[in-house]
């Protein structure tokens, strides 16, 4: 029997064995050859499973390792998620008392003055007294509209509304309502528009100017002197790397001679819930949640916003975005939606019949309110607590336009929206129109209002020249 000097002769052989069909039969085999290959057989047996047992050895001891590697991931997740949790929390807690701060500073005006009020007897004194509860309010009702948009974005529920825009209205409205905050504070506020801008270009008019005005703001508000600048041109770097011809890379930039931002505190101004640190001013306010907003559009637009900034010299923010051209928007169209949207419902002449007004709202003060607005035309106002009310009185007598609050005890405003156009579906007559009057705002909310039946929509609070707008266009 010839020796097997190597494993793979003795693999080779067991080969042999296995594949010839004279071994197969038991020929040329004689009992010391099998002796031998038995004891071979044996010991390569033996020898494999010796090999087997200790590669299961290793892999047990590497799987031991691996699950002490996956322990020590878990443990280390769950600290990241604890870490992850803590921190919301401490946002959450930051939000919420700066949230209370920022509530209590306007409310605390309102209420202040108005026991003022109660005592005052001085013309003059009157007149700044009222001045501070429309700052006061004013503030107050931009808070929670931030609050609001906040949430939306948080949750991902704003839609941009594209439609054709006129950037140079929108920048020159802007400048117009910005101007005389600057001018009391002495400061030089200045606009240009480049050439090479279309004017006219596809956007949610809304979004876009709620982003460059929270900008513009916080500009106008840290700015004690010298000058603030608008700039709207084209962003080269960007236009250059544009493969679409009808689609311009826009930049609006507002630039200040403010008190700046500290270079460290660059990166965390868009964050929500960041204030700056006393070590700034201590005259800086609000809380960062502007910002937030007007990056997330940004991003919502496909864009992003720039800040170059340096303590005591200034601050340039940049909102820079894609926008769609609109070459067939001629400047006799132009012209002609220009003065749609100016022209106020003041110009027209309203009929010299008295016209009837019914109010809807479960709050007393509302309609005291309300009521007042419409007091100085000669309309003859009426008034009732909830839907159930309204409805009676309409089976009694016609209205020329229904003020309807949605959210009432007994019958809300939708039941009785739905119930006042059945009437008038069985009995056929002029419809009345009915405009929604609810703090009820987001978008869902008035397509539920239009899909009860009502003509319009109003937001409160509400501005008396804005109700009588909204008035006069449904009694013409």
């Amino acid at each position: 029997m010839k020796l097997l000097k190597s494993e793979s002769e003795f693999y080779k052989y067991l080969l042999f064995m296995r594949t010839s069909p004279i071994l197969k039969m038991g020929c040329l085999l004689s009992d010391n050859d099998m002796t031998v290959i038995t004891a071979i057989v044996t010991l390569s047996i033996t020898s494999l499973v010796g090999y087997l047992l200790c590669r299961l050895k290793i892999l047990t001891n590497e799987l031991s390792r691996v699950r002490e590697i996956l322990k020590v991931s878990e443990v280390e997740a769950l600290r990241a998620d604890k870490k992850r949790a803590e921190e919301a929390n401490r946002a959450k807690s930051l939000f919420l008392a700066t949230m209370s701060h920022e509530l209590r500073n306007p409310l605390n005006s309102i209420i202040g003055v108005a026991d003022l009020i109660q005592h005052c007897h001085n013309k003059r004194d009157f007149d700044r007294y009222l001045q501070v509860i429309q700052t006061a309010s004013k503030s107050l009702l931009e808070l929670v509209n931030d609050v609001l948009d906040f949430s939306k974005i948080e949750a991902d529920q704003i839609r941009l509304e594209l439609q054709p825009t006129n950037l140079y209205e929108l920048i020159e409205h802007l400048y117009n309502v910005s101007y005389p905050i600057a001018h009391n504070k002495n400061v030089e506020l200045t606009y240009q528009f480049s050439n090479d801008v279309s004017t006219w270009v596809l956007s949610d008019s809304k979004r876009l100017k709620q982003a460059i005005s929270n900008l513009l703001s916080n500009a106008v508000k840290y700015t004690e002197h010298g000058t603030i600048h608008i700039s709207v041109t084209l962003d080269l770097s960007r236009q250059f790397e544009e493969t679409q011809t009808d689609t311009q890379w826009i930049r609006f930039q507002i630039s200040d001679t403010g008190i700046g931002i500290p270079e460290d505190l660059l990166p965390h101004i868009f964050d929500y819930y960041t204030r700056a640190p006393e070590v700034c001013s201590k005259r800086l306010e609000g809380w960062g949640l502007g910002l937030a907003i007007s990056r997330r559009l940004a991003t919502l637009m496909e864009g992003d916003i720039e800040v170059q900034s340096r303590v005591a010299e200034g601050s340039t923010f940049s909102f820079i975005a894609p926008f769609q051209t609109c070459p067939s928007q001629t400047q006799a169209e132009a012209t002609t939606l220009c003065e749609k949207r100016f022209s106020g419902a003041c110009l027209h002449p309203i009929s010299s019949e008295r016209k009837r007004i019914l109010i809807v709202d479960d709050s007393d003060d509302n309609r005291l309110i309300i009521r007042r607005f419409l007091s100085e035309k000669q309309w003859e106002v009426h008034c009732a607590t909830n839907g159930q009310e309204a409805l009676n009185l309409v089976l009694k007598r016609p209205f020329d336009l229904i003020l309807m609050d949605m959210q009432m005890p007994q019958m809300d405003g939708y039941e009785a929206t739905r119930k006042i156009r059945e009437l008038e579906q069985q009995n056929p007559q002029k419809s009345t129109p009915i405009v929604a009057l609810t703090g009820n705002v987001a978008t869902e909310d008035i397509a539920r209002c239009l899909n009860a039946g009502c003509n319009g929509h109003i937001a409160k609070p509400v501005r008396q020249q804005q109700l009588l707008e909204i008035v006069h266009s449904h009694l013409i």
